[in-house]
């Protein structure tokens, strides 16, 4: 099996965990702990990148935006970008850069979670020769390094720890979030079907911003798509 121990002292990690190891000592617990650590961080992260990617379509029908993009791919052999499905129903230039920063955010926070993933192993990687250096007579009792081959068992705790973070995180986004996702559409499209009621006061017709198009607004029958008492009178 690959020789972790031999490629330390080659990257003379033993002299760096000299520095670092007051940094990292916490990590010198059992199974049970670094699986709740790991835990913590797929939960934090996963309804992070939930929360972030749920609110870029703000306001978008899912529906009608899978549909979309199926028909978007199918024509251009390529997926559709996030600039069309965020302009599907013409909301405007407020709410479109609110999705474009919503989106920046979802990959930020992705992009976040991996980095400190990886930080993480390799300050386990260091701590673990901290111990072998510094406190060598805990060394033969600590069969729990994460990178040592023979503790393979550590990592896949560590691992299990993050995987049930992140279902976790999608079980409580579930019960306690869609609620304020549905309000959050709500009031953006009741925000554009007032902007709609507006633009038919000046120009005496009625203008559907929810329809899927790429250029301006299609003008329709205001009866056929807002069936409100005060659709109906605004009409008439």
């Amino acid at each position: 099996m690959f020789n972790t121990d031999s490629l330390a002292w080659k990257w003379h990690i033993p002299e760096l965990a000299r520095q670092i190891y007051p940094w990292v000592s916490w990590l010198y617990q059992e199974y049970y702990g670094l699986a709740g650590a790991f835990l913590v961080i797929g939960l934090f992260f996963g309804l992070a990148e939930l929360w972030a990617g749920r609110m870029r379509f703000v306001g978008l029908s899912h529906k009608e935006r899978r549909e979309y993009a199926d028909r978007y791919k199918r024509d251009n052999k390529r997926p559709a970008p996030f600039s069309v499905l965020a302009s599907l129903d013409s909301p405007g230039r407020m709410v479109r850069a609110r999705r474009h920063v919503w989106n920046y955010a979802y990959w930020l926070t992705g992009a976040a979670g991996l980095a400190l993933l990886g930080g993480l192993v390799v300050a386990v990687f260091i701590e673990s020769w901290g111990e072998t250096v510094l406190r060598p007579d805990l060394y033969a009792n600590a069969d729990y390094y994460l990178l040592q081959p023979a503790n393979l068992f550590g990592i896949a705790w560590c691992a299990g720890g993050l995987a049930v973070g992140i279902v976790l995180a999608r079980l409580l986004a579930f019960l306690l979030l869609d609620g304020h996702f549905a309000a959050a559409d709500e009031a953006v499209n009741a925000k554009l079907n007032q902007e709609s009621r507006r633009s038919s006061q000046r120009t005496g017709e009625m203008t559907d911003v929810r329809h899927l198009h790429f250029g301006e607004p299609v003008p329709v029958n205001a009866l056929a798509d807002f069936s409100s008492e005060q659709a109906r009178q605004e009409q008439a």
